[in-house]
């Protein structure tokens, strides 16, 4: 289907992805249908087929709450994030040609209270599903954009195989998922606040996306959900970013995870990376093993071979019983 042009914006560059040959930023989509998958296996299925699964509820309104006052609370003064460019505003217009852009990495090494966002219960257990009980965290962000954000076009954030198409789409050939990342979504998302968008099932395309707004037929699709959702997604999906023309900021936490042969070191004490004494010591043990913690008394390049399960007073569940 032919992008019409009320609903695409065409430029020269890419500001995100050097993987895209081309730029195509969407300024309207239709909403994404979600299906509701309960159990974790048809969400592992969904990452495989889909390649994306959506969490609804993980965080309650005062979790919500607590976490966007953090978010405000750590970084620099308010001021610095304000950068040129404004999505519908021209130079003449002063002041107003402005955005915010809050992009603060590594926040779990800044905070110890960003911890728990590595190990919710039902997103973890698909992570393992789909990573292995040995995989990693290997980054994350806090990200707060205002009004007047330009739209991010289609791009993919990891992709180390590239495959033809129809080879990617023969069902007997199963693609990995290097990486993946959840997003904490912090505002109940409508289309005028800049939602994300996402090409369902076009992580089978074998390529990152070339100008376009669609793959085999399927649009790109805004993901509209609740203020405390959730939203899991390979690394290889297409997706970007509808235009933030409404008058509120986008609040947004991210966490990356990886297959443990994806360790970028992100925030690993165990491997020399600067997580300071006094954050590590707040860490529970699932915490530490997904930061890299190798199995207790385990043999130099050994790891844990099954993921470390908490009871309900947050104590390794296998040590408690013993």
């Amino acid at each position: 289907m032919q992008a019409t042009a009320d609903r695409v914006l065409r430029l020269a560059n890419h500001h995100h992805n050097a993987k895209a040959a081309g730029d195509c930023r969407i300024l309207k989509a239709q909403p994404l249908e979600l299906v509701r998958h309960r159990d974790l296996e048809s969400r592992a299925e969904a990452m495989q087929e889909d390649g994306f699964v959506a969490f609804p509820d993980v965080l309650n309104e005062a979790q919500v709450r607590d976490l966007r006052a953090k978010m405000e609370s750590i970084g620099e003064a308010d001021e610095t994030y304000y950068q040129r460019g404004h999505y519908g505003r021209s130079a003449e217009d002063g002041d107003a040609f402005r955005t915010y852009n809050k992009h603060i990495g590594k926040p779990f090494t800044l905070d110890a209270s960003f911890l728990q966002y590595f190990d919710k219960p039902e997103v973890l257990e698909v992570v393992e599903a789909i990573h292995g009980p040995n995989c990693r965290v290997i980054g994350g962000s806090v990200w707060v954009t205002g009004a007047g954000r330009y739209p991010m076009g289609l791009h993919i954030d990891y992709q180390p195989i590239a495959l033809p198409e129809d080879i990617a789409l023969d069902r007997r050939v199963h693609i990995p998922i290097f990486i993946s990342t959840a997003h904490y979504y912090l505002n109940d998302m409508y289309d005028e606040l800049g939602p994300t968008v996402i090409v369902p099932g076009s992580h089978r395309a074998g390529r990152a996306p070339n100008g376009e707004t669609s793959w085999r037929g399927q649009e790109a699709q805004s993901f509209l959900c609740n203020a405390g959702d959730v939203l899991l997604f390979r690394s290889d999906l297409w997706h970007g970013a509808l235009p933030n023309v409404s008058d509120e900021r986008r609040y947004m936490l991210q966490v990356h995870y990886g297959n443990l042969y994806m360790d970028f070191g992100y925030a690993s004490p165990f491997k020399g990376h600067a997580v300071p004494p006094e954050i590590l010591a707040q860490a529970n043990p699932v915490q530490r093993r997904l930061m890299g913690e190798r199995a207790p008394g385990g043999a130099q390049g050994s790891y844990i071979k099954e993921p470390i399960r908490l009871d309900r007073r947050g104590r390794d569940a296998k040590r408690a019983k013993a």
